[in-house]
């Protein structure tokens, strides 16, 4: 309304005017609105104010000049508290040196990284190169949303936006930028991978959490000290469901790789899941045309594990929800890539595995039925 577009130009213009770092430092005193830009929480665009969920914190870049310790000085409480969860602070004092650096040095290389940048772009988008890996080793995913110029007078500024993929699988911020990693499997050697990077901008509707279908995201779920079920057994798997192969496909599994696995039928009546649980202790094992286990402790945080598709080493979140009834365990490879979340629970005398991609974009069903 006319309200709304009064107040956005009168703050963009402000900024764009007095060249400030921060709303709350150009508009000192200004009370609500400040307040409301500078929690970590809250994006403005020329389009209206977008509010990132739980797990997610925003930084925004100033359009004038500034140097480093003024854009440390101005980090959200949101985000110091994410960064400090997930031991990236280091990686952060990084990315900031590098956006107010003025050497060539490591833009040069970051933007030797990825094939499809576009001729002249922005420090801030070789940033978004250089550290989306090094945040995804922390579990973090980066984005970065550009400011759009609507006149000569007002300016949309940009963002870093950062989500702790742990315990926010599945949002993705509108119209904004990602670096994805796309592996490709050779099929002599499932394990020897060239990773390719692509830039992506995202839709601009986000994805949200609270509105994904399929299954409730890990985020949202209530934790269990304790389980209230035993998964122990030899399972065999008696079904699929959903798109296995784009659930292959988003994981970087090549043609061939996904055409063997249809062909098998990916499995049904051939793979064996044996579980072995005793309270928190739990292993995990895959027995298919390789066996592969990963050995758990639920409740004890992020843990060294594999993934029970091939045997990649990843970093797995282990959990008890649904009060106990459900094990949910989130995978992510070392070199970042987030896998899958799986959610394993009984059904009558069957154990069901749900799967989802991180952005919940794909989820498949697998039943097992026990073989002893």
């Amino acid at each position: 309304d006319d309200d709304w577009s009064d107040w956005l130009l009168r703050v963009t213009s402000l900024e764009v005017i007095s060249g400030c770092c921060c709303l709350g430092a150009g508009i000192s005193g200004t009370g609500a609105a400040a307040a409301l830009l500078d929690d970590g929480r809250s994006i403005y665009t020329l389009s209206g104010i977008i509010t990132l969920p739980e797990a997610c914190a925003s930084l925004k870049l100033s359009i004038a000049p500034e140097d480093r310790d003024i854009l440390l000085s101005r980090c959200p409480p949101s985000l110091v508290t994410l960064l400090a969860k997930r031991g990236a602070a280091d990686d952060f004092n990084a990315l900031v040196s590098m956006l107010v650096s003025n050497s060539v040095n490591g833009l040069s290389s970051a933007s030797k990284k990825i094939a499809d940048l576009p001729k002249e772009c922005s420090k801030e988008l070789l940033a978004l190169v250089e550290f989306t890996p090094r945040f995804a080793a922390h579990g973090i995913e980066l984005f970065l949303r550009e400011g759009e110029k609507a006149s000569e007078c007002l300016l949309e500024p940009s963002w870093f936006i950062f989500v702790d993929r742990q315990r926010q699988a599945h949002y993705v911020p509108p119209q904004a930028m990602a670096i994805q990693n796309k592996p490709t499997l050779g099929v002599k050697r499932l394990l020897r991978r060239k990773t390719a990077l692509e830039l992506v901008v995202t839709p601009p509707v986000a994805c949200s959490p609270t509105t994904a279908k399929g299954f409730p995201p890990p985020s949202d779920e209530v934790e269990a000290a304790v389980p209230s079920v035993d998964l122990s057994g030899s399972w065999l798997l008696a079904s699929n469901k959903g798109d296995l192969d784009e659930e292959l496909k988003e994981m970087g599994y090549g043609w061939a790789f996904r055409s063997a696995a249809a062909a098998a039928d990916y499995g049904v009546g051939r793979v064996f899941l044996n579980i072995s649980q005793s309270g928190n202790n739990v292993e995990v094992e895959s027995v298919g045309m390789h066996t592969y286990k990963q050995t758990l402790r639920v409740g004890a945080g992020l843990q060294d594990s594999i993934c029970l598709h091939d045997g990649t080493p990843a970093e797995v979140l282990p959990r008890w929800v649904d009060g106990g009834d459900s094990l949910l365990v989130s995978v992510a490879a070392k070199d970042g890539r987030p896998l899958l979340t799986a959610r394993r629970f009984l059904r009558g005398d069957m154990l069901i595995v749900e799967t989802t991609t991180n952005e919940g974009s794909i989820q498949t069903c697998r039943e097992f039925r026990c073989n002893q």
